[in-house]
Parts: structure tokens; sequence; C-alpha cells
């Protein structure tokens, strides 16, 4: 929400641009507007015409260019390189901001601050400079800039909200030592960002602060004192109690650390490749938004020390059905909107604050149905809280009611294992058969349960690799029809490349050397 209103907050600036007045004792050289106070000149506007090129003098009525004003240059569309002076040390909010054709623009050594929405939008600038002496780069001043590559100064301390906000092509930042701050969605929604690299000096770091499609690691220094990361580039609090961002690239299970107790705003969101979550004893808050978009969660389990689930916080994912623990108190608004696979809500205690639309939009919930447990004592479900979430309540009765069944993970790869449930209710347990097979598991290259061979190299079908099968793969070499079909071929390229060759001979006689 945030995020829409600082883009909605750029639009309007950009549109009072448009009837940013010139100053009356403004005076003209050339397409631009400027003033002149103690001796320094300050360029004021450009005329909105004024297109292609355009070099900034030095000095005007002798005086040096020492500053470029708020809005100087916004909106001017037809402008597609600019090149300031080094007399200038300050350049203002808004200077360039929704410049579109701008391609280049240099910013002179001089200047220390980058202030607010200077560069955003700017839709055609690929690549900036920004010089060593710059302390702080503003909200949104490079906002939906299309650089691919970054190189923050030693010098910078602080990095605003928004700063690097949707920098689509930016590939990897390296934040150097010496930044503290970094504000809220300051690289959110790039992309493109692989990874992101928090040195130990940046003991502030906003909700948000990186996202995008591509972000596979979060990097934490290990001296830094407020932040750390684990092995799978999640973002921690250093006492890993709160969990602050998973990458989006993450997936299959994940496992949450045991000493965690909050999963903080949006840290799952977008996680489409997540398809498991474990989720802890002892997690009391959800946060908003937390797991927004999970799309390949096809269930959840909340463990009973749940009792704050904030809004949005599954919005959009796809699971059938859902146990509110006991002890949940607050359930935020549209909390499970557009999940469009759930049909049923199960909650296990005393009516919890809900907030409104916790259902809207959802395709397969048309009956809007929850169930509670009317043996355990719980009261507060009035008709306004169950019109919170659009639907009507039904009382579950006395028995069981299994909703999540988990591998025991005792199947093998022939033969099948059992999966227990827990009744959300009274806490039975429900055993039943794990039907499928698992993978296989090798022990020196071999199956310990079947035989089959780990890789390639089984060419005469004897279920095992020997010194024939090397035999027959250096005839084949050698020009000998030995090997004809399709499948064979496959299983005597054992490098992978494509061919079979000498250097499958080498690999399958190196591997069965080895495992004599």
């Amino acid at each position: 929400m945030k995020r829409l209103f600082t883009y909605i907050l750029s639009i309007s600036l950009c549109l009072s641009c448009l009837f940013n007045p010139t100053p009356a004792s403004a005076k003209t050289c050339g397409d631009l507007y400027y003033t002149v106070n103690n001796g320094e000149v300050t360029i004021t506007r450009c005329k909105e015409y004024a297109s292609g090129v355009l070099n900034i003098p030095k000095t005007i009525e002798g005086c040096p260019v020492t500053s470029i004003g708020e809005s100087a240059f916004a909106n001017c569309e037809e402008l597609t390189s600019v090149t300031i002076p080094d007399t200038v040390t300050s350049i203002g909010k808004n200077a360039f901001d929704c410049c579109y054709s701008l391609t280049s623009v240099n910013i002179p050594d001089g200047v220390t601050v980058i202030e607010d929405f200077a560069f955003a939008f700017c839709m055609e600038l690929t690549s900036i400079k920004i010089p060593n002496g710059v302390t702080s780069i503003g909200t949104d001043a490079f906002a939906r800039v299309p650089i691919s590559t970054l190189t923050l100064p030693k010098s910078l301390t602080t990095i605003c909200d928004s700063a690097f906000w949707s920098c689509e092509a930016l590939t990897s930042v390296n934040i150097p030592e010496g930044v503290t701050t970094i504000g809220e969605y300051a690289f959110s929604q790039c992309n493109s960002l692989a990874s992101v690299t928090v040195p130990a000096s940046a003991v502030n770091i906003g909700v948000g602060a990186f996202s995008g499609e591509s972000l596979s690691f979060i990097k934490v220094s290990k001296n830094n004192p407020n932040y750390c990361n684990d092995a799978r580039g999640v973002l921690f609090n250093k006492s890993k109690t709160t969990l602050i961002k998973a990458p989006e690239t993450i997936r299959g299970t994940y496992t949450i650390p045991q000493s965690v107790t909050t999963l903080g705003f949006s840290a799952f969101s977008q996680c489409t490749k997540l398809t498991e979550i474990v989720i802890p004893e002892g997690v009391t808050t959800i946060e908003n938004a937390v797991f927004f978009d999970c799309t390949g969660l096809t269930g959840i389990h909340l463990p009973d020390s749940v009792t704050y689930i904030g809004a949005y916080a599954f919005m959009d994912c796809d699971f059938a059905s859902i146990v509110i623990p006991s002890g949940v108190t607050y359930l935020g608004g549209s909390a499970f909107r557009f999940c469009n696979k759930l049909k049923s809500i199960y909650f296990c205690g005393d009516a919890p604050y809900i907030g409104a639309n916790m259902v809207y939009g959802n395709a397969s919930f048309d009956d809007n149905i929850a169930y509670a447990y009317d043996h355990t004592g719980n009261s507060g479900w009035t008709s306004d809280v169950t019109h919170n979430y659009g639907g009507v309540l039904r009382w579950k009765g006395l028995e069981h009611f299994f909703l999540e069944y988990i591998s025991d993970q005792n199947y093998t790869c022939t033969e099948d294992g059992t999966k227990r449930a827990i009744c959300a209710d009274c806490g039975a347990v429900d055993v039943q058969l794990d039907a499928g097979s698992a993978a296989h598991r090798y022990e020196n290259g071999v199956c310990a349960h079947c035989g089959i061979c780990e890789f390639g190299g089984d060419v005469n079908g004897d279920g095992k690799m020997n010194i024939g099968d090397v035999a027959r793969i250096y005839a084949h070499v050698k020009g000998a029809s030995v090997i004809v079909d399709d499948d064979t071929l496959i299983c005597a390229d054992i490098t992978g490349d494509g061919t079979v060759n000498i250097g499958d001979v080498a690999r399958l006689y190196g591997y069965i050397r080895s495992n004599l």
C-alpha cells in the first residue's frame, strides 16, 4: 500500500511540474531560466519544448552556476542528454523527474546529496555514475530507472525509502561499508536483482527493502550487529527471533528456525516456488502479507502459539483449507483474499477480531463457509463477526477432524510408508498408508533398496557398472555397432555432453576403479 501511495505521489509531483510557474525574477539563457543570488546562479526551469542535447554553462553573467533547482528539468520529455558543469554542488528535488527520453546525464563531484525523485522515471537512463562524496540518496531518487549496474560510493551513509524502486534491469547490489540506513522498499521490485550484500555498518533496514522475482540470496556481513542470514540467503534480525525476508526464488520446503517468534511484513511474499513451509511452535505473529502470492503452497499448518495474523497474510495462496488455532485473537482484513482454491476455514477457539473482506474474491468459496468448534467453550461468534468474512458459520461436532497429513518419510523407492495427522480439536493421531514411492537412496553409486545405478553407464543391462560396460562403450567409440538404441546411447553418455566419446570411457573406468 505504501508503494502505491509513493507511486501516486510521484505522478502528482510530475503533474505539478506542468504548472510550476517560473519566478517573475527569473532571467533566460537559451532554453534555461535562472536566478542570481549572492553571486551564484541557480537554474530554476528549462523550457519544456527543449529537446536533444543540452549543455548547462559553467557561468552566466560572469557568476558560477552552482545549483539545479527543484523540478528544473521535470517533464522535459524530449531532452536526450544534459551536461552539468563541475561548478554545480546541488541538484534539487524532482530535478529531472519524468525526463522520459534522457539517456545521459552526469552528477558533478561536488554534489553530496541526491534529492528525492531527482532522476525518477527517467525511463531511458541505462547508466549513471554516482560520485564519491555523495552521502545520501533520497526517496525515489532513481525509481523506475533502467540501470543494469550500480556502483555506490564509499562516502554513502543513507539510502532513503524506494531510492531504487523498480529498477528492473539491476542485477546485483553491493552496499558499501559505511551505509547505516537502507530505507523501506529501497530495492523493491528490482526484478533482475539476483543478490544483495549488506555491510556490517547497515544497522537500520526498512521493511520491504529488497524484493524481486530473481532474488536468490541476501548476504549479511558476519560483523553486522543487527542482522544475519542463513544458509539459504534468508534475512533475519541478529538473534533470529524475526524472519525479515526470504528471497523470492527460494524453492521446495523451508523450515523456519525454532528461535523465530515473528514472521515480518511480506517475509515470503511472492515466493511462488515455495511448496512447503514448516512453522515451529513458538511463532506468535504473522504480519501483513507474509505469504502473499505463494501460489506453490498447497497446504499450511499453523502452530498453536500463533495469536496474530495480519492483513493480506495469505492472499493469492492456493491451499484448500486451513485451521485457525484457538489462540488467534486477530485476523486481518483480506487475509485469504483471492485464495481461489480455499473451501473451508476451521476456527478452534473463541471468535478473533476478523477484518473486512477476509475471503473476498475467492472463486471456489461460493458458500463462504467457516467452521468453529461448539464444545470448546468458544464465544463471540456474533452475526457481525461472521459478516466480516462474508459467510455462514457452521458449528463443528465432536468427531475427529484430521486436516493435514504429514509424511513420516519412511517410504523407499519400492515400498510405501506412512503418514499421520493430528485432530485439530483433541490431538488424536491418525496414521495412514503413504502411497507412492520416494527417490532412490544411493550408496557408492547404487540404490540401497533396488540396486539401480545412480547415473548412466550400465549399457549391457546387467544392473551393475563394471569393466564390461567400459569395454562396450570403448568398442562403440572405436566404430563397432554395439550400442544402437537411443536409451542405451543416453546411458553411455557418462559426461552428459550429448555424445559418446573417449571421455565417457575414462569417466566410467575411473568411477569403477574408485569403488573397487
